[in-house]
């Protein structure tokens, strides 16, 4: 009787042993490959002599720099001079003069009507461009234009801080990662504040303001740049998880982990290389599809919310710990990319209306009541606030325009919560 329990308990066991594996087994099964096709971009492999990048690197190669503009202290007023403010006449031309040749292959860069940048490979070992020094070459047009527009060459001012908006739109649309569009972003930064400063100054006839404003509408949608950029970003994060899978690659050392930690993890049960880059596609799709939504509407933040680092029940219990913190690990910051976005396109939108404003006060002697007085004679419709999809807002009476930020609140012009913009002429 005992040795038929004994039997019977012994193959209880190994039925609940095999049963355990099978279960682990198909817990371990990874997914099917994705299907990523939407979030991979083909290279042009445009030519050098046709690719705008070949020019904008060796004008970043070729900036000559000074003391005098280094440094905090150096970098505060050579900003300020580059907005018309605590001027130094015999410091912008030394710097300028120095800076020749890099003016002339920023000029052969954006003559080109195609860029893209190097390819990034995974493990985020790919160098990037001085991206620094191009954004001295952006600033350092922005105080050419300075220069002359003091000289009395106000158009051409006006044209050389264009330049400095287009480089920026360029790169924001050069195939790259996201680091070069914020890159470009704050190239456009640059030229727009400068043509802000210098409007209130200006003596340019309305035709050729408003000719101005046409062409700042050229460059209004940057969505595309911005979803190129997150489908590079995808890439070499897949990229990455796929390395990790074969033991190389960095983000082993992002999770601290050791060679022994290494080879228990791998284990198919705690790391799926499928079924993270499906997490991680699911995770891109969601922050591309809010590039063209309303903040109220974004979803990546609300699916972000709901995938959390797995703690340590969550991590042994549920299949795919180690892939799903990976994802999450590997996400860029897709929010504040996207709010930094809406705030450039509040500047811009900005910049377009203080222009009409302007054309219409110089032709009437006086500012209109409301925005739709410059439709269509100044502008061709009012700009949206693309932080809640309404037109800009506008106060003639604080003299003001301003967006309602990333509060989504109009708290009419109040200078903490929205983003504002001082009529000044």
């Amino acid at each position: 009787m005992k040795k038929t329990i004994v039997i019977c308990v012994s193959v209880l066991i190994l039925l609940a042993i095999a049963a355990a594996y099978s279960i682990l087994v198909y817990l371990s099964k990874d997914d099917p490959p994705p299907n990523d096709a939407d979030l991979r971009l083909e290279r042009l492999n445009i030519p050098d002599k046709e690719n705008a990048f070949t020019y904008f690197e060796l004008a970043g190669e070729n900036v000559y720099e000074l003391p005098e503009i280094e440094g905090e202290e150096g970098q505060t007023k050579f900003y300020a001079m580059m907005r018309g403010e605590a001027w130094d006449e015999e410091l912008a031309e030394r710097v300028l003069n120095g800076n020749e040749k890099a003016f002339e292959y920023l000029e052969q860069g954006l003559e080109c009507t195609k860029i893209e940048f190097p390819e990034l490979k995974a493990g985020f070992a790919s160098p990037l461009p001085a991206l620094s020094r191009w954004r001295r070459v952006g600033k350092l047009k922005a105080l050419q234009g300075g220069l002359l527009f003091r000289r009395g060459n106000e158009a051409e001012a006006f044209e050389a801080y264009l330049a400095v908006f287009k480089f920026g739109q360029m790169v924001e649309n050069g195939r790259g990662a996201l680091i070069p569009f914020i890159l470009g972003e704050g190239i456009k930064n640059d030229g727009l504040d400068c043509i802000r400063a210098y409007l209130p100054k200006t003596t340019l006839e309305p035709e050729e303001l408003l000719a101005c404003c046409d062409t700042l509408r050229e460059y209004e949608d940057d969505s595309q740049g911005l979803a190129d950029s997150m489908r590079i970003e995808y890439m070499v994060r897949a990229g990455e998880i796929d390395s990790f899978a074969q033991g190389r690659g960095n983000l082993g050392s992002e999770l601290q982990f050791t060679d022994g930690v290494f080879w228990v993890t791998n284990h198919g049960y705690f790391f799926k290389p499928n079924g993270t880059k499906t997490l991680l596609a699911k995770f891109f799709r969601a922050g591309i599809d809010d590039i063209t939504r309303p903040p109220a509407e974004w979803a990546a933040p609300k699916l972000f919310a709901r995938v959390r680092l797995p703690g340590v029940a969550s991590f042994l219990f549920r299949p795919n710990g180690v892939g799903r913190a990976s994802a999450l690990l590997l996400l860029p910051p897709f929010t504040k990319s996207s709010t930094r976005r809406l705030e450039i396109r509040a500047e811009l939108s900005a910049t377009r209306l203080l222009i009409a404003l302007k054309c219409y006060k110089m032709r009437t002697g006086k500012l209109p009541q409301t925005l739709d007085a410059l439709v269509p004679d100044y502008i061709d419709k009012i700009p949206a606030d693309n932080f809640d999809g309404q037109p800009m807002r506008y106060s003639a009476e604080k003299k003001l325009i301003y967006s309602v930020g990333e509060d989504l609140q109009d708290d009419g012009g109040d200078a903490e919560k929205d983003i504002i913009f001082e009529i000044e002429f």
